[in-house]
């Protein structure tokens, strides 16, 4: 008897998501402390013009992470923050 290989029943994860609690796909760093390191890159790619959604899928967080940091070294204001580049 020839057996067909069955495709997987769930999608294959990247790896560059985890599921919450939900089960929904969110970027592995989401949640984690920001280092000293991260935190130069990430004020350097917001000189160089790169949008939230550039800075967030290169440091593997969600847009709303990157937001608050920015808001937190003063690069974002509350009104800004609603406003994503």
């Amino acid at each position: 008897m020839d057996e067909k290989k069955q495709p997987p029943l769930l999608p294959k994860r990247s790896t560059h998501t985890k599921p919450n609690r939900a089960g929904i796909d969110i970027p592995v760093r989401a949640g984690t402390p920001w280092t000293s390191i991260e935190d130069a890159r990430l004020l350097q790619a917001w000189r160089e013009g790169q949008t939230v959604a550039q800075i967030a899928k290169e440091h593997q967080r969600t847009t709303a992470g990157i937001e608050a940091r920015l808001e937190r070294h003063g690069k974002l204001t509350d009104t800004a923050a609603g406003i994503r580049k």
